[in-house]
């Protein structure tokens, strides 16, 4: 059974409020991972898409871009955000219903609550369906506003980033990058409209800017895998050695031939 608060809180968006100001460094922080990406041409997966407010954006930048929700009330949703002219697909994070290397990117949002046995396998269906690179967005559950929200919520997908680091920076599967953003407490996080001239608007700014340690709450990492190539099988070599005639001689005689 889907969450229905999910649904709830993926359906639209905030226009104040904590939850807009963690959606917006996502979304920058998010449009920073993908730029250095090559877009015109390629194709880009964006797994548990949600409502679909980031495909316009993804749209703009260059990719191709295909969604895959598993929440029938959420593709609704993507359609009338979106339109007929954005593919949103069925299907779960650990079971996508499409081909290897069928993408050249892929981007997975963990805004669902999945056990370490799912996450493995979403992040291993992400190495198979993707050929180049992918991006992981999540909420910091080590993040000061992140062990706030765990006591209070505890049904908010939350995820320690250490462990995501471990995962895909550990293991040497590509070149890893990090960003992430609102590290203070959430009375800092900066509100729309805040004069970012004032004294205030400084420390605000100063502690929830973008920075490469995982200890903001909104953290996207990035990594990218390079071409792959494919094994190629060669012939077994033997070494061959030459033998005197008078030791073939005795082995023949030993032999009774």
């Amino acid at each position: 059974m889907l969450d229905k608060k999910r649904d709830e809180r993926e359906s639209s968006l905030p226009e104040s409020g904590p939850l807009h100001a963690a959606l917006e460094a996502r979304r920058a922080i998010l449009e920073q991972a993908a730029a250095a990406w090559p877009q015109r041409g390629t194709e880009l997966l964006e797994v548990n898409c949600g409502a679909g407010f980031l495909q316009e954006g993804l749209r703009m930048q260059g990719f191709d871009v295909t969604g895959c929700e598993p929440s029938d009330f959420l593709r609704r949703r993507f359609a009338e955000v979106n339109g007929s002219h954005f593919t949103v697909e069925a299907g779960h994070s650990d079971l996508l219903p499409f081909e290897n290397e069928s993408f050249d990117w892929g981007i997975l949002h963990l805004n669902e609550n999945l056990s370490p046995e799912q996450l493995t396998a979403s992040l291993y269906e992400l190495l198979r369906v993707v050929s180049l690179g992918f991006i992981v967005t999540f909420w910091n559950r080590k993040s000061s506003a992140g062990r706030m929200l765990a006591a209070r919520d505890p049904d908010f997908p939350l995820y320690p980033a250490w462990n995501l680091v471990r995962r895909l920076a550990g293991r040497g599967m590509g070149t890893f990058w990090a960003r992430t953003a609102l590290a203070g407490p959430v009375s800092t996080w900066p509100e729309p409209g805040t004069a970012p001239g004032t004294c205030g608007g400084k420390i605000k700014s100063f502690i929830n800017r973008p920075c490469c340690l995982p200890v903001g709450f909104c953290c996207v990492f990035r990594l990218e895998l390079g071409p792959r190539r494919p094994l190629t099988m060669r012939p077994l070599r033997v070494k061959r050695h030459g033998f005197a005639r008078r030791a073939l001689a005795r082995c023949g005689e030993g032999s009774g031939i």
